[in-house]
């Protein structure tokens, strides 16, 4: 196979041979725009991206497949793979090449979180993460490497709403506990960003204490800048560490707070879901009347943006008051369209949930034989 790999790549032309090899630093794929990016540089010798991977495809050391959106996607057979990644060490380039495509990877992260702040196209975006998480894997690993704890710094928490709804919680905190300790003198409106998502993930793995200590040290910085947004944030922290601590009055001072700067800044995404989860924490004190109108104005505004996260937690919350107010078959229409929300996001954890909520209302209705059927169903998955 080697041979066969070598005797096809030694018919390229050397321009081909440039390309092939600096193509190897992708992992999981590209698209054109992203080769463009990252093989290309400014005043280089070399070829057009679309005809050296037309070419390439030709000879199969290339395969095309359909990316998200319908968007053409570019593969190499990991054999093939490994053959390219050693002509690009024995160029000498492979650091040059790293840094480029590292650098796309942040660019990318940006440019979703720019989206994602708005609320627009989350499941478009999130379709595309998932088919470069192995890049962005990379380009965490290269940051690592060459001992750039900020830029890990930066690129996590471009991409926190999509790291909600996937399962890479522990994964994620790892990289985070790195860099946070690596630079701790780090520009605190990079930091504060990277202690957000230290607490979220920390909340979402069950580690209370940790998760509080991330966000009150988020909070303590977040006061040192003169950002309503990030300080906002920085309360809804708190807020999401001490209701995972179960301790709920806390939490809801903790909302309480980020609501009324989160209505200042604009951001309808934040705005909504720190309602959401103010009105969550009512719930868990059984205040259900003052639950409902915070869980209606955060529903309504996630509609208003069109945002699918946020719509599919806000209505399982709203789903559970509707229960607890005896509304079964309210709580049941909510619950199911909780499911078809999580459904278009491929939010397991979000999906599970309103399964879940479902047993809460087969219960009330007199079924407790369904309720254990759909809750072992939920816990089987």
């Amino acid at each position: 196979m080697r041979d066969a790999i070598a005797w096809s790549h030694d018919l390229l032309t050397p321009e081909e041979q440039l390309l092939f090899r600096r193509l190897a630093v992708f992992a999981g794929g590209f698209t054109l725009e992203a080769a463009e990016a990252v093989t290309s540089g400014s005043g280089e010798p070399g070829i057009d991206p679309f005809e050296g991977v037309a070419s390439l495809l030709d000879k199969s050391l290339l395969r095309q497949d359909v990316g998200p959106g319908g968007e053409p996607r570019f593969t190499m057979l990991e054999t093939v793979r490994e053959f390219a990644l050693e002509q690009l060490l024995a160029s000498g380039e492979e650091g040059a090449i790293r840094e480029r495509h590292a650098a796309w990877c942040l660019s990318l992260a940006q440019a979703v979180w720019l989206e994602s702040e708005v609320g627009r196209a989350q499941a478009a975006w999130l379709a595309r993460l998932d088919v470069e998480l192995d890049n962005l894997r990379a380009a965490l690993a290269w940051f690592n490497e060459i001992g750039d704890p900020i830029n890990i710094l930066r690129l996590l928490p471009a991409i926190y709403r999509y790291l909600a709804v996937r399962p890479y919680h522990a994964e994620v905190r790892g990289w985070l506990e790195l860099a946070l300790r690596a630079a701790p003198d780090a520009p605190a409106a990079v930091r504060v960003e990277a202690l957000y998502v230290a607490a979220h993930t920390s909340c979402f793995l069950g580690d209370g204490p940790a998760a509080v200590a991330y966000a009150e040290e988020d909070l303590t910085l977040a006061r040192e800048l003169d950002d309503p947004l990030a300080l906002g944030r920085a309360h809804f922290s708190v807020g999401m560490a001490w209701a995972f601590s179960d301790d709920v009055t806390r939490a809801a001072m903790a909302y309480e707070e980020a609501v009324s700067l989160l209505r200042t800044t604009g951001v309808t995404s934040w705005e909504a879901m720190a309602l959401a989860e103010l009105g969550d924490t009512r719930l868990m004190i059984g205040d259900v009347a003052a639950a409902v109108p915070l869980l209606d104005e955060a529903l309504a505004l996630h509609r208003r943006i069109e945002f699918p996260l946020g719509i599919a937690l806000t209505l399982g919350e709203r789903a559970h008051a509707a229960r607890m107010k005896g509304d079964q078959a309210l709580a049941a229409r909510l619950f199911a369209e909780s499911i078809t929300t999580a459904q278009e996001i491929s939010s397991e954890r979000f999906l599970l949930g309103a399964v879940a909520g479902l047993a809460g209302v087969a219960l009330a209705l007199g079924q407790p034989e369904r309720a254990v059927r759909v809750l072992s169903a939920v816990e089987a998955a």
